[in-house]
């Protein structure tokens, strides 16, 4: 989909058999449809796949900071229960490559959009006088708080775009940076 880092979304169902490459606006897509691949696309945003082996079904979110803000996961799990009765303490989620709090810097003002959170030292780190955004503290904080269990969060791909250089990073690159795909497919 065409990402906007807002809180529009998709849901990919069986008898679909629309093209959704880059022609709809969205941040996420969700579906229990078999053989269809869904995915994002990053620079430095965080994708997430979402996956419940009971329903078989399948989400994914283009997670940058302003969608987190927004509530993009919430929404996406709201969706994806409405839509197909999944429990959240049966999902796994998995934390692709995004900015790394070792890298990602931001300014005070940018604590205000988190704000029920700008006290947690876990999901801003503060070093030699600067800040630092850890996006995978605060999917873990935000996915504990809406029931899906620590231990089935993964982050084992979970690695820094920025000084990783076998990634993109729109921080390091900027306007020449490419993307990376980030996809699942049921089977």
């Amino acid at each position: 989909m065409h990402q906007e880092h807002g809180l529009q979304g998709t849901q990919v169902e069986a008898l679909d058999t629309k093209n959704y490459i880059f022609e709809s606006v969205g941040d996420y897509l969700f579906t229990q449809k078999l053989f269809v691949g869904i995915g994002v696309v990053t620079a430095d945003c965080l994708p997430i796949i979402f996956y419940d082996s009971v329903t078989h079904t399948a989400g994914i979110a283009h997670a940058g900071w302003k969608g987190l803000s927004k509530g993009i996961i919430q929404l996406l799990l709201e969706k994806m229960i409405k839509a197909t009765g999944l429990v959240q303490a049966n999902l796994e989620i998995y934390l692709g490559p995004c900015a790394g709090s070792c890298c990602y810097q931001v300014q005070q003002d940018f604590i205000n959009y988190f704000i029920d959170y700008k006290d947690n030292r876990s999901i801003f780190m503060h070093k030699n006088n600067k800040i630092y955004f850890n996006f995978r503290a605060f999917i873990i904080v935000v996915a504990r708080s809406l029931g899906i269990d620590e231990e089935k969060i993964y982050t084992r791909y979970n690695v820094c775009t920025i000084c990783n250089i076998s990634f993109c990073s729109y921080r390091r690159e900027k306007e020449k940076a490419r993307r990376q795909v980030t996809m699942i497919c049921l089977h």
